[in-house]
């Protein structure tokens, strides 16, 4: 006789909370064991901010590290100016009027600067060409001298230019089909490239009843399925028709083939322990199985 026992009282612990685990009050320490009541927690909740609220008044206010102080061509109308920034930009306005004159002498003063270009449109380098910008004469020479340069002469001569073009690929040899007669020196487009991968054989699927229904010959990328007469999802057994080996033939997919018939099933485990045990609970709470061995 085989007797299996085992006392579930620890396991029905972990399942339930006992009521001396159960807070009212927050503990100094907090800890894993002990679970805070309802009421408890949703006091302590509703004193605790609402996120909502606070992100609706928090965007009421303005960024300190927001406040632009410096004025320029990039400012919005949603920048805020430090008041020092506004106080600077009137004084270099101020120092830019003549002497003797004030700004009480000008009422229009687009009209009074409108023959005149701003300092802060001048372009040092013609590297981002603008048609609000205007070149120093340095900037100018900068770039003919870079141009001398790379052509080698005061102008871009048609010797020049033809060497340029000598590296270049002429558009007439694009071509939109790709064939055996294609040479090296044309291109194809992305269109004939693709046209030409689709037209590469592609994985076949064909399904037959049985292994000797199978063609005499295979065709290679082409997978035969055919019925193993079972249920379930996996009722297919896959070939495909292989030539590495000496003489080309049929080959199947994995191939592992399992005896279980000598196994034995969970059918037969319960019918043994139905018929020769018996379960019993003791008031200690142990649990116990008692297998009678079988004659």
């Amino acid at each position: 006789m085989t007797k299996i026992s085992l006392n579930i009282l620890p396991a029905l612990k972990k399942w339930f909370v006992e009521k001396a685990n159960v807070l009212t009050v927050w503990n100094t320490t907090a800890s894993d064991s002990q679970i805070p009541s309802e009421k408890l927690v949703k006091t302590e909740l509703d004193a605790k901010a609402v996120k909502s609220d606070v992100d609706i008044a928090l965007n009421s206010k303005f960024n300190k590290s927001d406040i632009k102080t410096v004025i320029n061509n990039t400012l919005t109308d949603n920048d805020i100016v430090s008041g020092k920034a506004v106080f600077d930009e009137i004084k270099k306005v101020e120092s830019g009027i003549p002497s003797g004159m004030t700004h009480s002498d000008i009422t229009d003063w687009d009209t009074a600067t409108s023959g005149f270009e701003k300092g802060e449109n001048k372009a040092t380098s013609l590297a981002s060409p603008d048609d609000t910008k205007y070149p120093t004469t340095k900037a100018v020479n900068d770039a003919i001298t870079t141009v001398n340069t790379n052509v080698g002469n005061t102008y871009a001569t048609k010797t020049a230019l033809s060497n340029g073009l000598a590296g270049k690929i002429d558009t007439s040899a694009k071509i939109s089909t790709i064939s055996s007669t294609s040479t090296n020196a044309q291109i194809p487009d992305a269109k004939a490239v693709y046209d030409l991968y689709d037209s590469i054989p592609k994985w076949k699927v064909e399904a037959y009843d049985s292994v000797s229904a199978l063609p005499s010959t295979g065709v290679l990328g082409t997978i035969y399925l055919v019925s193993n007469e079972s249920s379930g999802s996996n009722h297919w057994d896959e070939y495909f028709w292989s030539t590495a080996d000496d003489t080309p033939g049929y080959e199947k997919f994995g191939g592992l083939e399992v005896d279980v018939s000598n196994f034995i099933t969970m059918k037969q485990v319960t019918d043994y322990i139905g018929a020769n045990g018996s379960l019993a609970l003791s008031d200690s709470g142990e649990l116990s199985l008692t297998i009678t061995d079988a004659s």
